[in-house]
């Protein structure tokens, strides 16, 4: 089995969703789901629709501030409109 290497040819970054380093409470709960992937000062995380769906429940039974509501729903959009299970995030 092999697993063969391609080049990137084009990246096209949308608008920021969330600051790494800023919404603590949003990268804290998807620390809680195992949705991060390593980064120091930069880097990607994937988040996939079922750790959003996962995050949404625990939300029923805990207060979180407006912003990370907001960061969940633009994420929930995203899915939706990219038609996508999950989202690569870069970090910069």
């Amino acid at each position: 089995m092999s697993v063969r290497a391609y080049p990137i040819k084009k990246i096209e970054y949308g608008n920021a969703v969330f600051n790494c380093w800023h919404d603590e409470e949003f990268m804290n709960l998807l620390k809680e789901h195992d949705t991060v992937v390593f980064f120091n000062e930069g880097g990607q995380i994937e988040i996939n629709r079922e750790a959003i769906a996962e995050i949404r429940e625990t939300l029923k039974t805990r207060e979180v501030k407006k912003e990370t509501k907001e960061i969940i729903a633009e994420i929930e959009k995203l899915f939706d409109e990219y038609g996508e299970d999950f989202i690569v995030f870069d970090c910069f």
